[in-house]
């Protein structure tokens, strides 16, 4: 929106509440799958004329205060948050969201976990988050509840993904539910 508007005429101010512009496609996608360098030369947002405030919060009082500031307010409020498995122990030290521990990496914090991980889940952020993982060198399987049918992946993608996780070193073991 803010590269249509720029190209328009239009004076753009984005607030956003991470220390980079881009949203998931910076933080939540390792390096290997999108590079940082493609990122850049398609999110040039100061380069367009686009005034960035990071690390702005957005609530409602800010909104209300922006309406009053600007001539048009637009929302892009982004995903940033992943439904929690509501289980016990998943608030204990050591286990993460797999979309929190990508972001924290991608901000360049160094997330804390042992030599071995296991990842719950078989999308597209489990599996980003496991080869991260391989790739620090750390000890990786991924448990996922139902079968390879069932992967919340596009259905021609499900044995590449499978393959390629276990050519890598985290391989998948389906119809595993982990208990406390």
């Amino acid at each position: 929106a803010a590269y249509r508007l720029r190209q328009r005429g239009h004076e753009v101010t984005i607030f956003e509440q991470l220390p980079v512009s881009g949203g998931m496609m910076f933080t939540g996608y390792p390096n290997f799958r999108l590079p940082l360098a493609v990122l850049r030369a398609e999110n040039a947002l100061e380069a367009w004329g686009v005034e960035m405030r990071y690390n702005v919060r957005v609530d409602t009082a800010l909104v209300e205060r922006l309406v009053g500031e600007y001539d048009a307010v637009l929302l892009g409020t982004g995903k940033f948050k992943e439904v929690r498995l509501d289980v016990p122990g998943e608030d204990l030290d050591g286990v993460w969201s797999a979309l929190d521990y990508l972001t924290q990496f991608k901000l360049g914090n160094n997330p804390p976990v042992g030599p071995r991980v296991v990842v719950v889940g078989a999308g597209y952020t489990a599996q980003d988050s496991s080869r991260t993982c391989v790739r620090l060198g750390h000890q990786v399987q991924i448990l996922y509840r139902r079968t390879q049918e069932d992967m919340p992946v596009l259905p021609f993608l499900r044995d590449k993904f499978v393959a390629r996780q276990a050519a890598e070193g985290a391989p998948y073991v389906f119809q595993t539910t982990p208990v406390c």
